[in-house]
């Protein structure tokens, strides 16, 4: 879930500062912090649509209101419409891999290191 962030620059006399002269506003993404800049009505946009999120995420039955809502997101956003809703983890479950009963033959045990004479030869010096 992305992140609205404003920041203001201000002017400063004698590092003071007095007058605010540039608002900028993103979206961050809150994991690698790659962002997008906003316009102003853009930005309206994404706290119009943080309220909604949010509305949607206490599960107060607001599906398809906040489907609209995303569409109408996307749209202001891009100018195109919302891609495909990401379907449920539950509703494809992928399903757990058996481990092998023993280790490969050569092997180490399992939870055991392997010895030197396992890991191969060491590489020649040059």
């Amino acid at each position: 879930m992305y992140r609205h962030v404003s920041t203001r620059s201000w002017f400063t006399l004698f590092f003071i500062p007095v007058l605010p002269y540039e608002n900028s506003h993103f979206l961050v993404c809150p994991i690698c912090s790659n962002g997008r800049q906003l316009t102003n009505a853009q930005a309206q946009h994404a706290v119009a649509m943080a309220q909604h999120t949010q509305l949607a995420a206490s599960g107060g039955g607001y599906g398809d209101a906040y489907q609209q809502q995303v569409s109408s997101f996307w749209a202001a956003l891009s100018g195109e419409p919302a891609p495909p809703p990401l379907s449920s983890p539950a509703a494809s479950p992928i399903p757990p891999q058996p481990l092998p009963a023993a280790p490969p033959p050569g092997a180490a045990p399992w939870g055991q290191r392997p010895t030197p004479e396992q890991w191969g030869q060491p590489p020649e010096p040059n």
